[in-house]
């Protein structure tokens, strides 16, 4: 028994010499270790002060910032690199990387987009529950993520960066049924350490009466986002206060697609209440029952006068509470101009108490309108800017600029009842109001990917070999006329396949072969189809004046001989 005790001794005292060398090289992994070493009373061998080196190294490392552009942005930025699929749904074995910004999907339906989405998601849920608390489980692969000819298991592979911190292989795991019985789980060590950082150094701090850490926030839209619930209003005396939530009620249902804009309206409520004091539903109440009080009371009916002294010392307990109005009103308005910002027409966002109950309501184009009056693009708009915004407020907020914190978000189909020309806008908006976010989105979209960088796409495609894999385009894509991105990196004719678009052709056609004659009776049926002020006809009539002019030049040359 000694001899185990001393073989396991030695390898502990390599292990801890190990990191040490390590963390004098400035190896942030390593000195985390040994702090928590320290921390849970292993005997390392180090003295105190050094550990509160490595303490405060591990602090600096994930609170540093630098000013890029006038944004305040992370030194050490957290984002997901690479992601391995392997058996899972329609793959067979996928690779992919992911820019440190934006990386934009793009590909037929079925090709495989919303898959990329999920096992993303379900990744990042593990991240996610590792910072609320100790060995708080994430999502779990399910049987439907199974390929249909997989005979042993379904792997999610992924490596994640924290600043020159990169993660070695993490991977999630769903065996076939009938053959997991005794095989080894997933592997999801290094991302619980990558977790464990935030979480121990954070509430090291807090312990420590010193300023929290911002956390990264990590969410996912699927297309089910676009589900609001209609008309929705709240009793104005019933709503609970968000003052002593904790600031990890943000990653509650995060990564479940939806997207809670329900929870939004009752938060934005609550905090609206609290930056403004006089609208708090409690004050309300308290002055009806002391008006009530005072009335009935008498100067020797000491029950009344009793009642009545503690309804003032409630009144007057939360006055004073609302000392902290002017930092929910920053709050509200950081939210406030979010929407703002993200939403086109859109001035302003306010709750309207008039009615008896509160309503959210906007100022869509000097119109003031209920939220659910607004169009479903609009809505779409607000609801993810609002979620976004409401969860970096709730995350981090004691920071100066809560949107700039970091974090990982997907959102599956990007266009969603979007107008075309909101299409053209809508990333730029996002990587301006959420500066440090990394999105990971995916589109249909030619007018999304217009607006685009090549390095920035990903493209499902096929090798020679048949199989799948994501290709970075090499045509550019940013600043291109989305008809071009439709045809060259989309791989669809711009000009639909209906008898309508054959006129237009044979149109042409016929007057290559110099047979106007025919041409001018297929333009009878353009002109009739189309209107006589459309493009189409328009150009047809240009190619018409064309080829009568070289018509003209011809006989003219002709008759000069």
């Amino acid at each position: 028994m000694s001899d185990n005790n001393d073989t396991q001794e030695i390898i502990r005292r390599k292990d801890i010499k190990k990191l040490t060398i390590s963390a004098n090289n400035d190896d942030i992994a390593s000195m985390f270790q040994l702090y928590q070493y320290h921390r849970k009373g292993v005997d390392i061998g180090l003295d105190a002060e050094l550990i509160e080196k490595y303490f405060q190294f591990c602090v600096e490392y994930l609170t540093s910032t630098k000013n890029i552009n006038g944004i305040e942005t992370p030194v050490n930025k957290l984002h997901l690199r690479s992601l391995n699929l392997i058996d899972f749904r329609k793959f067979s074995n996928l690779k992919m990387d992911f820019n440190e910004q934006l990386t934009v999907y793009i590909g037929s339906n079925g090709a495989g987009k919303t898959s990329i989405a999920y096992s993303v998601a379900r990744t990042l849920s593990w991240l996610s529950a590792g910072l609320e608390k100790e060995g708080k489980h994430g999502k779990p692969l399910t049987k439907y993520d199974v390929n249909i000819n997989c005979d042993h298991r379904t792997e999610v592979h992924s490596k994640t960066s924290l600043g020159k911190l990169i993660t070695r292989d993490t991977a999630l795991f769903r065996y076939v049924k009938g053959v997991s019985d005794g095989a080894e789980t997933s592997y999801l060590e290094e991302l619980r350490e990558l977790s464990d950082l935030y979480r121990v150094i954070n509430d090291s701090q807090k312990r420590l009466k010193k300023a929290e850490i911002n956390l990264p926030l990590f969410a996912f839209y699927s297309v089910e986002r676009s589900h609001l619930k209609s008309n929705k209003s709240f009793d104005i005396e019933k709503l609970s206060n968000i003052d002593s939530n904790s600031r990890f009620d943000a990653y509650d249902g995060a990564l479940d697609g939806a997207g809670k804009f329900g929870d939004f309206l009752e938060w934005f409520l609550i905090l609206d209440n609290l930056a403004n004091p006089a609208n708090n539903p409690e004050l309300s109440k308290l002055k009806r029952q002391i008006v009530s009080l005072e009335q009935a009371a008498s100067a020797d009916d000491s029950v009344l006068n009793k009642m009545l002294a503690d309804k003032k010392k409630e009144y007057k307990a939360i006055i004073g509470s609302s000392g902290n109005s002017q930092f929910f009103a920053k709050q509200l308005g950081i939210v406030k101009q979010a929407i703002i910002d993200m939403t086109p027409s859109v001035s302003d966002i306010f709750v309207d108490r008039t009615s008896g109950r509160a309503e959210l309501k906007i100022n869509n184009d000097g119109v003031e309108i209920n939220i659910y009056q607004a169009s479903q693009g609009q809505q779409i708009l607000v609801a993810l800017a609002a979620d976004l915004s409401r969860r970096l407020v709730m995350l981090n907020p004691k920071s100066e600029i809560p949107l700039s914190g970091q974090g990982i978000v997907i959102i599956d189909e990007i266009e969603l009842h979007l107008h075309p020309q909101w299409q053209q806008t809508i990333i730029q908006n996002l990587l301006n109001t959420f500066p440090n976010i990394q999105f990971i989105i995916t589109t249909h979209s030619p007018q999304v990917l217009s607006t685009v960088d090549k390095s920035n796409i990903r493209k499902f495609d096929k090798d020679e070999y048949g199989e799948d894999v994501v290709l970075t385009p090499r045509f550019q894509t940013k600043g291109v006329n989305s008809l071009d991105i439709l045809s060259i990196i989309m791989g669809t004719n711009a000009t639909p396949d209906v008898l309508e678009a054959e006129w237009v052709n044979d149109f042409a056609s016929y007057l290559m072969d110099k047979n106007k004659l025919k041409a001018e009776k297929v333009f009878d049926k353009i002109l009739e189809h189309f209107g006589k002020d459309h493009p189409v006809v328009n150009d047809c009539r240009n190619q018409i004046k064309i080829f009568e002019m070289k018509e003209r030049l011809l006989s003219k040359g002709k008759n000069g001989k």
